[in-house]
């Protein structure tokens, strides 16, 4: 019995995915590979694939015991190239190591109509890296305020005291995700009031904490009611938030792509009109994220901003963008159909028929990009995501 329940069940899986594979055809999709450890210590990678309908995941494959160099993985995708269709698949996305750079540039040798880009999240979680390990400011802050989290919480009397006083949680960063030091300062900003009232209490005093934990309590103490530190504080959110924000957003659910450049180059706008930073710290932040930006890019980046209604009348003046959305199409346009897209391309560009009513410039900042398209641009088929 339990033996025809599962059968079934995997057969319902099967079809479901296969009825997927088909509007693949017609939506295309994204192969998304990355690694991770069980609770043995195996190395195994996953390759999902996402879309306008959602993401699904497609196969693990356990490497233990195999080679883990860029032959190996381009063998894995090669294999679900195939098992899909090269013509269905419009990128392959992978984390931003040497090795990852390696095998896309394999992918792309060997299927001309598919682009490898670098996972966005992790780019920008190595943004925020970079702005810890390279600006010594930020460095100073995050420490300090990670030692404040760190002696509330893992002191007992200390963390009653708070918890007694507060209404708010203390976070302390994760070691492998940096976007964490931003939540972790978001925290302490939100229980500052709570902290200096700890520390104005009566019991606050040396007898809370051990001998060997008395310079610790000083060193808490002075942080906390140095009104420089929490300026300190206020500044490196101003500086991470709008890096953390895109992040969340690439994160999540959904098709993204098309959000990345000028969610990029709003990062760097609003970086340029921080006043609180000086012409050198704005310089070493925006110098952080073009650094990874420059490597992080790709032409479908550019084609999908192009064809992002939001940013529709953006893209036309931006000759990056034109240029990487004439390079993707070339890359999988049949001649015969050349001559089609260029009339329809114009058509877009010129915003003729229903691109330019009231109602699709007020949906295109409210539906995602492959939603409105199918509202809105059925005469333009060849574009649409």
């Amino acid at each position: 019995m339990r033996t025809k329940r599962l059968d079934g069940q995997c057969k319902l899986v099967g079809d479901d995915m296969m009825s997927l594979v088909r509007k693949w055809e017609r939506t295309g999709c994204m192969l998304q590979m990355d690694g991770w450890s069980d609770r043995r210590n195996k190395t195994h990678l996953n390759v999902m694939v996402s879309s306008p309908v959602g993401t699904v995941f497609w196969k693990s494959v356990c490497m233990e015991g195999k080679e883990k160099n860029s032959t190996a993985y381009f063998k894995l995708l090669e294999g679900v190239i195939e098992e899909i269709g090269p013509q269905s698949i419009v990128g392959v996305v992978m984390d931003n190591a040497r090795v990852c750079s390696k095998v896309g540039k394999m992918v792309e040798a060997k299927y001309l109509g598919i682009f490898s880009i670098g996972c966005t999240p992790h780019a920008l979680d190595l943004a925020l890296e970079d702005m810890y390990k390279r600006m010594d400011w930020m460095k100073k802050v995050v420490d300090k305020g990670n030692r404040v989290g760190k002696f509330v919480t893992n002191i007992d009397k200390v963390c009653a005291m708070f918890n007694r006083i507060a209404n708010t949680q203390l976070k302390r960063p994760a070691v492998t995700r940096f976007a964490t030091n931003f939540e972790m300062l978001e925290a302490l900003k939100r229980g500052r009031t709570s902290l200096e009232l700890c520390v104005e209490n009566v019991e606050w005093v040396q007898k809370l904490v051990r001998v060997e934990q008395v310079e610790a309590f000083n060193a808490v103490t002075r942080t906390i009611v140095d009104s420089g530190f929490w300026d300190e504080v206020d500044k490196a959110i101003a500086v991470m938030e709008p890096v953390v924000k895109l992040l969340r957003l690439v994160d999540g659910p959904g098709a993204t792509v098309s959000k990345v450049y000028f969610g990029m180059d709003e990062i760097v706008a609003q970086m340029r009109i921080l006043d609180f930073l000086t012409e050198e710290e704005k310089l070493a932040v925006e110098n952080i994220l073009m650094d990874r930006w420059t490597f992080l890019t790709s032409e479908l980046h550019c084609a999908a901003a192009f064809l992002d209604p939001e940013y529709r009348s953006l893209t036309m003046r931006d000759t990056e963008i034109r240029e990487g959305f004439n390079i993707w199409v070339y890359s999988w346009a049949p001649p015969e159909l050349l001559n089609q897209i260029s009339r329809q391309v114009d058509y877009w560009v010129r915003g003729l028929g229903t691109f330019e009513t009231q109602n699709a410039k007020e949906q295109a900042k409210l539906q995602t990009p492959a939603l409105w398209w199918e509202v809105f641009g059925g005469s333009l088929y060849l574009l649409q995501p």
